[in-house]
Formats: structure tokens, C-alpha cells, sequence
């Protein structure tokens, strides 16, 4: 065999060629061995369309925009590590009151303009005026100590990185700059520092997002996201099996078998963080009753029958409403039985049986009607009419959650960190269904609870002390958990790098095969 052997000039040649083709293989869409650049990913989401202003709104369409155009001072991982983000690190004081920020340097909003301490400073400020979260009015004062470093001085000691780490209801950063330019009209023109940046908004919910130019993390795979907007989720399913759209964001439980059965289409079944919990507004009667709070929503659920029934190989019961992960879930599966002659003897007692209670549902799942009806044939074997209302989505959110008219309904399901406890049931929480009619004062177990552990620095601490606000809940039965499952999301086969990312569905790692 012969051997080619090369001079000095011939080594030299191929080492320049290698490095010529390195730097067009790193610096064009070609892409490398992880994914492939361009295209365009169609996603269908449940229909709540509201102006994109994500300090002060919510709902689906807010909320998987932000996602995409926005980012955060760190992210939840999904084993519960923090991922430090917008912030390369930070430090507190001893008391807790005091943390120090230390941004990311080259940070820019889609616009062009800086990510600095300046507009940290400035979004905290609009965030006091706008919002209602205890997690914001706990800000006592804010003070840019260079370009890159924040200092936050807050009224009482708190573990306040986890109130930066991403998701639905936490603090994001928009562009000082497009709000002053923009007046109220920049919610037409959304800016943040996310993979994605805003295009285009239709009247019916279609929601354009290209790539953002100045992302100072890795270049998203994708040059565009289009998020349509279906009311109904059979349409949204349909559209998927009709090749419409190329994602369908949260895939209904009873639709599971029928895209696996599609050689055309990919089930990705992530960890168990949704759930379903039931609460009532207990300053209403007959729940300010604790024997019609264990009866009927405690040995009164089939909690087995509705996993298997209505979530089929996706669901588990529960009776905590904490999400069913570690580290924080405490499972109290034991204390509420199914059991029929507790529930009527409880009911008995308080005098329920033979008359008629309202359980309020919204109209998004199928399930939640499921759900319904196996609560009210359990009820109805002993003597107990349930009365099933169903609502749109967003007449229940403001009839519910902020009106707090609706004396029984399902409730949130706590993510990853229990810092949401403070915003659903703190001093000041105007979400709270639960509590609304009781001052804060009324109720000093729970006051004093919240406030320990908002006061633990330390992660491990903190665990213990949130276990003792799941336990009070249990033990009060509101709320109460029924199922836990798994987020179910599909797509077509040719979409790549999709991945379980903690409460924030991200978009910029996922790529066309071909």
C-alpha cells in the first residue's frame, strides 16, 4: 500500500482549508452535527388573546410569547437547579434583605438598545406601579451600582432568586426605550432580550415572531414562529393531523392514543407538573364548613377512577396541591381515601345531604367536564346534588380569580418552586380564591407560615417549611389535590431537540431535520 506523504508547504495548505471550513460552517446556516438553521415552526395554542404587555397581563398567548421574546435574571432547570441567565451571579446579605445582581455584559433588547442596570431598575419601578404580586411590592428600593451591577433592598428577608428564575408569573424585562418611544402602543411593539422578537399580531391571534438579531445566547435554530390560536381544542388537534400547524401545544389526554398511532407525528410526554386541584372560597356557605370541605372534596373524589379515566397512562392521584416532583411534593395520598360512607357521615352531619352545591368549571379541557360528572355521580349516591356551570376561559379567570364570586372550582396547580404560594395566598395576593373576605390578620397559621419560609435562605430549609404550608392545606382540605399528569406536547416527526424545560417552553433549540 502506498504511502502519501506531504511537505511542509502541503501541511500548511490543509491546515488553512480546514479552518476556512470551519469558520463558514460556524458562521452561515449550514449548521452543525446539533441542529439545522431555518424554516418555519407553526404552533397551535388555546385562544386568550390580550394586549402583549407581560407586566401586567396573562393568559396563553402572553404568556407563550414572553417565552420566546423574553428572558429571565436566571432559569428553573428541570431537576430544580438554578441556571444563571440574564444574571451571570448574585450574592445576599446575611439578613436576607439585601441582594446584589451582577448582569450579563453584551446584553441587548431587540431593539438595539442596552439590557443594563439602568433598565432593571426601570422595569422594577413600572413593575411596582403595575402590578399586585407580593413578589414585586416586597421591593423596598433599587440601586445600579455600575452598568452591570444592581443592588435590591428589600422590606423583609426573602429568597428572592427564586422569584427570578422564569415561568407564567414572573418578573420579565421589556425595553425602557420602546415604551417611551412607543407610549401605550408598544404593546404593537413588544421588546425583550429572547431568542425571538415580535413581527406581527392578527386580529384573530396569530402571533408572528422572528429571530432576534442581538440574542446574546446561542443563535435559535428557527428564523420564524407563528403561534395560532384555536378556541376550540378539537380544532387545535385537527389542525395538527391536518398538517396545519407543526406543534400542538398542550395535547389534550384523550387525543394521546390517537397521535401515537400517527407514524406522521412524535408524542412528547414530559414530568408530571400539571394537575388539577379543587378549592373553594370558604367565607362562603356551606364550605366555611370543615366537614363539607373533607366530604366533598376529600373522601368524596374518586381520585383513581379520574387518572385512569380521564388521563389515562398520563395521570396519578394526588391529594397535595403541590406539583408532584421533587423537591418540594409531599405526598398525602392516604389521608382522603375514596370512601362514600365518610363523605355522606361528614355531610350528613353538616347537613348537606339532600340538597344542591355549584361546582363552576371553564371550558378549556374536556377533562375538567369529565372530572365533573365522576364528582357528581359520587355525590349523587349519597344524597348530595352537584350542579356542574360551565364558563369561558376568561368570564371564570375574572369571576373566579379576581371577582372571587365562584364559591367551588378547580384551582392552580403549584410549579416547580412554591414561591407562588405568596401570590395566590400572601398578604396582598388579589388572585386568591380562597381566602378573599378574611384579612390576612384573620388567618395568623397561615400568615406565619408564609412568612417563615419566605424568610429561609437556605434551599434545603425552605423545603421544610413550605411541606408545613401543604400540610396546613391538607389538613384544612382547601385546597385539595386530584390528578396529576404529565404535559403532553406533539409535533411532526421532522421537528427536532424539543425537551422538557422547566415551566419555560423555550423554542430556540428545537430544528427541521430536513
Amino acid at each position: 500500500m502506498k504511502r502519501l506523504i506531504m511537505g511542509k508547504e502541503g501541511c500548511q495548505l490543509i491546515a488553512c482549508l480546514i479552518v476556512i471550513l470551519l469558520a463558514v460552517l460556524l458562521s452561515s446556516d449550514i449548521g452543525v452535527a446539533s441542529g439545522r438553521y431555518g424554516g418555519t415552526l407553526t404552533v397551535g395554542i388555546q385562544k386568550d388573546i390580550r394586549p402583549l404587555d407581560v407586566h401586567t397581563q396573562r393568559g396563553y398567548l402572553v404568556m407563550f410569547s414572553a417565552m420566546q421574546t423574553h428572558d429571565y435574571m436566571a432559569r428553573m432547570g428541570g431537576n430544580g437547579t438554578i441556571e444563571p441567565r440574564l444574571a451571570t451571579s448574585w450574592e445576599h446579605s446575611s439578613d436576607g434583605k439585601t441582594w446584589i445582581f451582577h448582569l450579563r455584559k453584551g446584553v441587548k433588547f431587540a431593539d438595539g438598545t442596552d439590557f443594563d442596570a439602568e433598565a432593571v431598575k426601570w422595569n422594577l419601578k413600572r413593575c411596582l406601579k403595575t402590578q399586585y404580586r407580593p413578589d414585586v411590592k416586597i421591593i423596598q428600593s433599587m440601586e445600579p451600582l455600575d452598568k452591570h451591577t444592581i443592588k435590591i433592598i428589600l422590606k423583609e428577608p426573602t429568597y428572592y432568586i427564586a422569584y427570578l428564575t422564569g415561568g407564567i408569573f414572573t418578573i420579565k424585562f421589556i425595553s425602557p426605550t420602546a415604551v417611551k418611544q412607543y407610549g401605550k402602543d408598544f404593546v404593537n411593539h413588544p421588546n425583550g432580550t429572547g431568542p425571538y422578537m415580535f413581527q406581527s399580531l392578527t386580529k384573530d391571534g396569530t402571533l408572528t415572531l422572528v429571530r432576534n438579531p442581538y440574542y446574546w445566547d446561542e443563535k435559535p435554530y428557527m428564523d420564524r414562529l407563528v403561534f395560532k390560536s384555536f378556541r376550540d381544542v378539537r380544532a387545535k388537534h385537527n389542525a395538527l393531523r391536518a398538517g396545519e400547524i407543526d406543534f400542538e401545544a398542550g395535547v389534550q389526554h384523550e387525543t394521546a392514543a390517537i397521535i401515537k398511532a400517527d407514524p406522521r407525528l412524535t408524542l412528547y410526554v414530559g414530568p408530571m407538573t400539571g394537575g388539577v386541584n379543587l378549592a373553594v372560597n370558604w367565607t362562603m356557605k356551606p364550605w366555611d364548613d370543615e366537614r363539607v370541605r373533607k366530604g366533598a372534596l376529600g373522601y368524596a373524589v374518586d381520585r383513581e377512577t379520574i387518572a385512569k379515566n380521564v388521563y389515562f397512562a398520563y395521570g396519578k392521584p394526588k391529594v397535595s396541591p403541590g406539583i408532584m416532583m421533587p423537591p418540594y411534593y409531599r405526598d398525602y395520598s392516604d389521608r382522603y381515601p375514596y370512601d362514600l360512607n365518610k363523605a355522606k357521615t361528614l355531610l350528613q352531619e353538616a347537613g348537606l345531604v339532600g340538597k344542591e352545591i355549584t361546582f363552576t368549571i371553564n371550558n378549556t379541557q374536556k377533562a375538567y367536564r369529565n372530572i365533573a360528572a365522576i364528582l357528581k355521580a359520587s355525590l349523587e349516591r349519597i344524597g348530595v346534588t352537584l350542579k356542574i356551570q360551565t364558563l369561558d376561559y376568561q368570564t371564570w379567570v375574572k369571576t373566579f380569580y379576581f371577582a372571587h364570586k365562584i364559591p367551588f372550582s378547580t384551582s392552580f396547580n403549584i410549579y416547580e418552586d412554591p414561591r407562588i404560594f405568596h401570590q395566590i395566598y400572601g398578604p396582598g395576593a388579589r388572585i386568591n380564591p380562597t381566602q378573599m373576605g378574611l384579612s390576612m390578620e384573620q388567618d395568623p397559621k397561615l400568615l406565619t407560615i408564609l412568612a417563615g419560609a419566605r424568610r429561609k435562605l437556605d434551599p434545603k430549609k425552605r423545603i421544610q417549611e413550605y411541606g408545613k404550608l401543604t400540610q396546613l392545606f391538607v389538613q384544612r382540605a382547601n385546597p385539595l389535590g386530584v390528578v396529576a399528569f404529565s404535559v403532553l406536547n406533539a409535533f411532526k416527526k421532522e421537528l427536532k431537540g424539543f425537551k422538557y424545560r422547566g415551566p419555560n417552553m423555550v423554542l430556540d433549540r428545537v430544528y427541521w431535520e430536513k
